[in-house]
């Protein structure tokens, strides 16, 4: 079992050392080495703030438990509220989890993108990112969803945005068009 633990521990961090950009280096010009490492180098070195968030996640979802619920009625996207000026619901309802399931994959989202948006971007403006993620997909669900909303999946989304962006321009962009230019032909 240690076995297979220490395989996939091996295979997630040499993905993310793939994303980035100090340890990525061109693809075929062999001009860097890619390097991997594994999660016993430093388990918690720059993932300062993705422990913090995780971790008021969980204390907010003891707390809705503790306040036998009302916690959400407090704090979640409720269109009628918000209309009447009760902005702090935009960013409030990203700490707010529906339940135990909700919150697990909110956690387990968030532990697995953030530690390494937070190393490729320092920890202002992985802040920045997860804020106006959360704070952006709250006023798109304002806008287009008239149902109550909780939940972190629009700032984990955010995140996961900016590695996208951060892997594409990552590529060497004639390599990167040319064979985009060929999947977008056969099709």
């Amino acid at each position: 079992m240690e076995n297979l633990a220490a395989a996939l521990s091996l295979s997630c961090s040499s993905c993310f050392a793939f994303f980035s950009r100090k340890h990525f280096g061109k693809m075929f010009g062999g001009k860097r080495n890619l390097q991997f490492g594994t999660s016993e180098d430093k388990p918690f070195d720059g993932r300062l703030w993705t422990n913090i968030l995780l971790t008021l996640n969980v204390l907010v979802y003891i707390s809705q438990i503790a306040t036998q619920g009302k916690l959400i009625f407090w704090g979640a996207k409720v269109n009628s509220l918000i209309d009447k000026g009760q902005l702090w619901r935009l960013a409030t309802c990203s700490f707010l989890h529906a339940n135990i399931g909700h919150l697990m994959v909110n956690c387990y989202s968030l532990n697995s993108v953030g530690p390494t948006v937070e190393k490729l971007s320092g920890p202002r403006r992985f802040l920045a990112i997860y804020f106006a993620s959360a704070i952006a997909s709250s006023l798109m669900s304002y806008q287009f969803c008239q149902s109550p909303a909780v939940g972190a999946s629009g700032a984990i989304f955010g995140l996961v945005s900016f590695l996208d962006i951060n892997f594409i321009n990552s590529f060497d962009r004639s390599i990167f068009g040319a064979t985009s230019f060929v999947f977008i032909k056969s099709r």
